[in-house]
């Protein structure tokens, strides 16, 4: 009986320590955040969004034939938060921190996009051939954004998405002319 206990308890430990992995530095990022003033965040389970995104894709063909509905599918948990820095040095020296905790976490940069006081990075952490977290990252003037995605996409999802349902979507629901506007 007593080797049965350890086993559970050793069974539990081994697989926090697997959800735990790519996790330290997204959670560190939100705690350093959540001691602005000006915090804002939420977290939604997996379970929810693949709710949310079945009733959607009832009611929504383009959604459905576009591939994006069974992505969504895969989605584990996602995180937002958000903030306002308030002091000029701790502003500047913050995100440098945030990237290299995130590199130093297995994450690997995709996408930088840097315009005078807008930055913009989009990592990644795989293993295997599945991307198992996303983390979009955007500081612009000392506004911090963090969106984490936990996910089991695999390149056959992400090439599965039809950009020209998407677009066809965007351009029939008269987007386009609200931009002209």
């Amino acid at each position: 009986m007593r080797s049965i206990v350890n086993l559970c308890l050793l069974s539990i430990f081994l697989l926090n320590a697997g959800q735990a992995t790519g996790q330290k530095s997204v959670r560190s990022i939100v705690s350093q955040l959540k001691e602005a003033d000006s915090y804002e965040g939420i977290s939604i389970p997996g379970w929810l969004v693949r709710l949310g995104s079945s009733f959607a894709a009832k009611h929504d063909d383009e959604l459905r034939e576009s591939g994006i509905a069974e992505l969504i599918r895969k989605v584990r948990h996602i995180r937002i938060a958000k903030a306002k820095v308030g002091h000029r040095e701790t502003s500047d020296k913050m995100p440098a921190r945030f990237i290299k905790s995130l590199r130093e976490d297995g994450f690997e940069e995709y996408v930088r996009v840097r315009d005078e006081d807008q930055h913009f990075n989009l990592f990644v952490r795989q293993q295997g051939n599945q991307i198992k977290n996303l983390v979009l990252f955007s500081n612009e003037g000392g506004e911090m954004s963090l969106i984490h995605i936990k996910t089991r996409w695999t390149p056959e999802d992400l090439a599965s998405i039809s950009l020209d349902k998407l677009t066809q979507n965007v351009s029939s629901s008269g987007f386009n002319t609200l931009l002209k506007n």
